[in-house]
C-alpha cells in the first residue's frame, strides 16, 4: 500500500477504537475515554526532560480537581532515544510513582517510530506533523491533546512544558461534554478543525517547531533529576505521593545527558547533510 494511501487510511480511524497495555499486560481500551480531554506523553526515565513528570503530575492534579474525571494523562514509557528507559515496564512504572508522585496511568513500554511503533502513536503522527514538518516522534516528552470529540487538538515537541499546556487543556475542558451520539466515532474527519496554534501554549510551542529536538539542560535540572538505579527492579509500585520528591543521585542522569546530546547532534547533521 502507498505510503498516503497507509496514512489516509490511519487518519479515518476512531481514536476510541485505539488501544493499549498495561503494565500488567492487561488491555488498556480507549472507548471509556470518550468525552475526556486526553494528554499522551511519550516518557523515559533517564532523559534530561524527565523531571516534567512533576510537572505532569501538578497538571493533572489541578485540572482534575476543577474538571473531576474530565481529564487523563497516558504516560507511554519508550526505550527508542538513546535507549534512556531500559527497565521493564513496572519498573518503570514503580519509578514515575515512587520518585515524582505520578498517579496518571502509565503504560507498557512500546515503539512509538519504525516498523514496531503502537497504533496509538501511528494514529497520532498521522493526524499531524511535528517540528521541522516531520511525522516522526523526534525525542521523550513530546505531547498530543485529544479533545472531548477525540479529535487532535495539537502536538507540541519536548520544550513545551506541562504548564504552558494548561490553557488550552482548559479550553477544551470548559467546551463541555458532548451530546449523546456525537464524537469521533460518528463525525468525519476533518483536519482543519483541529489547528490549534502553538500562541495557545503562550510561545512554548513556537520555540520546539524552531528547533525541533532538545537543547541540552541546565545544571540546575542536573541536580534534581533522580537516578533509576536506586529503584531498582521492585514490582510493587508505591502509593503515589501528592507532592513529587525526586532524589539527588546524578550519575546516570548525567551519562544519559551526553547521551542524548550526542544523539540530537547526530541526527540533526544527518537531517542537514
Amino acid at each position: 500500500m502507498p505510503r498516503e494511501e497507509e496514512e489516509e487510511k490511519e487518519r479515518d480511524g476512531s481514536f476510541y477504537s485505539l488501544s493499549h497495555t498495561t503494565v500488567t499486560g492487561a488491555p488498556f481500551p480507549f472507548h471509556p475515554l470518550k468525552n475526556k480531554v486526553v494528554l499522551l506523553v511519550n516518557t523515559a526515565s533517564l532523559c534530561g526532560f524527565t523531571p516534567q513528570l512533576s510537572g505532569l503530575q501538578t497538571l493533572y492534579q489541578t485540572l482534575s480537581a476543577s474538571h473531576p474525571d474530565q481529564f487523563l494523562i497516558l504516560a507511554f514509557p519508550t526505550n527508542q532515544f538513546a535507549s534512556q528507559d531500559p527497565d521493564p515496564s513496572q519498573s518503570i512504572q514503580s519509578f514515575c510513582q515512587k520518585n515524582y508522585g505520578v498517579s496518571f496511568p502509565v503504560l507498557a513500554k512500546s515503539d512509538v517510530n519504525g516498523e514496531r511503533e503502537n497504533d496509538v502513536f501511528r494514529w497520532l503522527k498521522a493526524r499531524r506533523r511535528g517540528p521541522m514538518g516531520l511525522r516522526r516522534v523526534m525525542w521523550n516528552f513530546e505531547k498530543f491533546l485529544v479533545g472531548r470529540d477525540g479529535e487532535l487538538v495539537g502536538r507540541w515537541g519536548s520544550l513545551t512544558t506541562p504548564a504552558a499546556l494548561e490553557g488550552v487543556i482548559l479550553r477544551e475542558l470548559e467546551k463541555g461534554p458532548l451530546p449523546p451520539g456525537e464524537g469521533a466515532a460518528t463525525a468525519t474527519t476533518t483536519t482543519t478543525t483541529t489547528t490549534t496554534t502553538t500562541t495557545a501554549t503562550e510561545g512554548a510551542a513556537k520555540e520546539d517547531t524552531e528547533t525541533g529536538s532538545p537543547p541540552k539542560q541546565s545544571s540546575s535540572s542536573d541536580t534534581t533529576h533522580s537516578s533509576k538505579t536506586l529503584v531498582g527492579n521492585s514490582k510493587d509500585a508505591p502509593t503515589a505521593t501528592a507532592t513529587a520528591k525526586p532524589l539527588t543521585t546524578t550519575s546516570r542522569f548525567t551519562l544519559g545527558s551526553w547521551l542524548s546530546v550526542i544523539t540530537l547532534a547526530f541526527f540533526v547533521t544527518a537531517l542537514l547533510f
